[in-house]
C-alpha cells in the first residue's frame, strides 16, 4: 500500500497522540489509592476525661471505655497507646496538683491498667509521650527535667537513656523500631528557637535550619524512607510539612495557624493527620499524598485529628468536632463518622489510636 508524505506525517502524528494520551492515563490511573480493603479491625484510643472536675487517663476499646489508675487525687495525662499481642500499653504523666495545666512530676506507664512509675533521678520530674513494643520489649519516649532543662530520654523495658547528645534541651514526640533500630523525632530548643530533628540510633539528623522555628511530631519508616511530619512557627512560615529522606514537602496549611500529628505510609500513599487555623475556624485535617482528605460531621467542623492509624488503606482518625455542648471526641473511618465510647454528655480529649486487624 502506498502513503503518499503528507498522509504518513498525519498518520505518524495521530500515533503519536494516541500514544500520549494512553500514557497519560496510565500514569494518572496507577497514581490513584486503590479503595480501602473490608477489613474487621479491633480499635484502641486513649486520652483523659473529667472525674470530678480533675482530668484523669482512659482507653477505649471497641467503645468500651477503661480507667488507667494511679496514686494520689492529681491530675494525669495519657499521650500514647500501643497493642502488641493483645497487651495494652499505654504512656502519659502524673500531674504535680489537680489542674488542668501541663504540670508533669512522674512519667507512667500502664500495662493492661496496671501502672508502673518510670525510673527518674531524685527531684527530677519526668513525662512519656510515645511508646512502641517489639516482642518482649518495651519502648518509651519522653523527657525528665532537672533543673529547668528537658533531657530527652528513652525507656527501654523500664531503664532510661538520654538520646543523642543531651546538651540542649530536646523534646522527643514520636518512636519506631524496625528490626534493631530505634528512629525517634522530636525537636531541639537552642536559646528560645526550636529544630526539628530526628535520631536513628542515637543519631541525630536536623530537618530544619537553626534560625526557623520548627517542630517534628511524628516518625514512620518505610523501608530505607524515613518519614518525619511537623511543621513550622515562624513569622515566615506557618506550613504543616512533612520531611521524607530529609527533603522537605509543604501540606496545605492555614493562614495563622498549623499544626501535624501522626504520619504513616501505606501502600505508596503517605498520610499525615493535624490542624489548621483558616480566618477565625480551627479546622482537622487528613492529608493523603500533600491533599487533603475530607473529615465529614454532623454537628459542625472537625476542629482537630489527632491521631491517626492506617492499615490497608483504611484512615482510622481521631479528634474532636464542634457540637452544642462544646467540642466532641469523634472516631473517622475514611473520612467517615463511626460511633465512638460514652462521649456524648461528658468532657473527652482523645490523644491517640492504634489499630488491630482481626
Amino acid at each position: 500500500m502506498y502513503y503518499d508524505r503528507k498522509t504518513l506525517i498525519v498518520f505518524l502524528f495521530l500515533s503519536l497522540f494516541l500514544c500520549q494520551i494512553i500514557s497519560c492515563k496510565k500514569n494518572n490511573d496507577e497514581e490513584l489509592p486503590e479503595e480501602p480493603e473490608n477489613i474487621q479491625v479491633d480499635i484502641y484510643a486513649t486520652g483523659i476525661r473529667k472525674e470530678n472536675s480533675i482530668n484523669k487517663p482512659f482507653y477505649v476499646h471497641n467503645n468500651v471505655a477503661h480507667s488507667l489508675p494511679y496514686s494520689g487525687n492529681v491530675a494525669a495525662i495519657a499521650s500514647d497507646i500501643f497493642v502488641s499481642n493483645d497487651d495494652v500499653y499505654v504512656v502519659g504523666y502524673v500531674n504535680r496538683d489537680a489542674s488542668a495545666m501541663a504540670q508533669p512530676a512522674k512519667a507512667m506507664l500502664w500495662k493492661n491498667s496496671i501502672p508502673e512509675e518510670l525510673a527518674i533521678p531524685n527531684r527530677a520530674t519526668a513525662r512519656a509521650l510515645a511508646v512502641y513494643v517489639v516482642a518482649s520489649d518495651v519502648y518509651v519516649v519522653g523527657t525528665i527535667s532537672v533543673a529547668g532543662r528537658a533531657i530527652p530520654t528513652l525507656w527501654k523495658n523500664g531503664e532510661a537513656s538520654t538520646i543523642g547528645d543531651g546538651n540542649l534541651s530536646a523534646y522527643p514526640q514520636d518512636v519506631m523500631v524496625v528490626g534493631n533500630d530505634v528512629y525517634i523525632a522530636g525537636y531541639e530548643n537552642n536559646s528560645g528557637s526550636n529544630t526539628a530533628v530526628y535520631w536513628k540510633n542515637n543519631v541525630r539528623y536536623a530537618l530544619s535550619k537553626p534560625n526557623v522555628n520548627t517542630f517534628s511530631t511524628g516518625i514512620f519508616v518505610d523501608g530505607a524512607d524515613v518519614y518525619v511530619a511537623g511543621y513550622a512557627d515562624a513569622e515566615f512560615d506557618q506550613n504543616a510539612k512533612y520531611w521524607k529522606n530529609g527533603e522537605e514537602a509543604v501540606l496545605p496549611s492555614g493562614d495563622i495557624y498549623s499544626r501535624t500529628g501522626a504520619i504513616a505510609v501505606d501502600d505508596g500513599q503517605v498520610y499525615v493527620c493535624g490542624q489548621v487555623q483558616q480566618g477565625e475556624n480551627l479546622m482537622g485535617r487528613i492529608w493523603r499524598n500533600k491533599e487533603i482528605m475530607e473529615l465529614q460531621t454532623p454537628y459542625g467542623p472537625a476542629r482537630s485529628a489527632s491521631g491517626m492509624h492506617v492499615i490497608k488503606r483504611n484512615v482510622y482518625t481521631v479528634g474532636a468536632v464542634r457540637s452544642e455542648t462544646g467540642n466532641m471526641p469523634t472516631l473517622w473511618v475514611n473520612g467517615a463518622v463511626q460511633e465512638f465510647g460514652p462521649f456524648s454528655t461528658e468532657f473527652a480529649n482523645i490523644n491517640s489510636i492504634f489499630v488491630v486487624e482481626k
